[in-house]
């Protein structure tokens, strides 16, 4: 989803979602969505070239029929499937990684848990000694509003760290799945999805 955007093209007039991620094979710029009508009304989506349009290079590059484009996109994802060695290789990656996560997290919780353990024998003792007529009300509330506080960023902290890795592995492995039969997965796809996926790809590959 970080890749929104990333084209810079409007999607108000014409959209498509490869507007703005597929470029000219012959000089390089962007193709543009142009709607041509024939004389008896039928429209046809072509993809053109903006360079040609705008006679800003000699491209001669013809329109081509979006149907056609989006043919060619979907089989050259046929050409950038990730193999198996490769998807193995990033999953014992991630997985190291979410090895070292883990210790930080459980690490994170038991300092947390040991504060919050803290800060509660803190607000018992200053009930007892409001009791004991040894701490004014004033203070009092002003205490226990500093540790009502405290206590709030540490079940913040604790809800952070209580990620559950088991369910994160789950969601690696239906990624990698997904990954390894790209080429359908694109097939698929809904316009948007697909449109996610090829700006993701043109990412990786600049």
């Amino acid at each position: 989803m970080a890749a929104k955007g990333r084209s810079g093209e409007k999607q108000r007039k014409h959209p498509h979602y490869l507007k703005g991620t597929v470029f000219c094979g012959d000089c390089g710029s962007r193709l543009l969505v142009s709607n041509s009508q024939n004389r008896h009304g039928t429209i046809y989506p072509y993809f053109i070239c903006l360079g040609r349009q705008q006679k800003r290079t000699n491209c001669q590059q013809s329109a081509v029929l979006i149907d056609t484009v989006e043919d060619l996109v979907s089989d050259h994802y046929r050409v950038v499937q990730p193999t198996t060695e490769m998807l193995e290789q990033l999953r014992t990656l991630i997985l190291d990684e979410m090895k070292l996560k883990r210790v930080a997290a459980e690490q994170e919780n038991q300092a947390q848990q040991l504060r919050r353990s803290q800060l509660l024998d803190e607000q018992a003792k200053l009930l007892q000694a409001h009791y004991a007529d040894a701490v004014p009300i004033a203070l009092m509330k002003s205490e226990q509003d500093r540790i009502r506080t405290q206590l709030e960023v540490v079940e913040s902290r604790l809800e952070a760290t209580a990620l559950r890795f088991e369910v994160v592995e789950g969601n690696l492995n239906e990624a990698l799945a997904l990954a390894s039969r790209w080429s359908g997965a694109y097939r698929q796809a809904s316009p948007k999805i697909r449109r996610h996926m090829n700006q993701a790809s043109s990412r990786r590959s600049t």
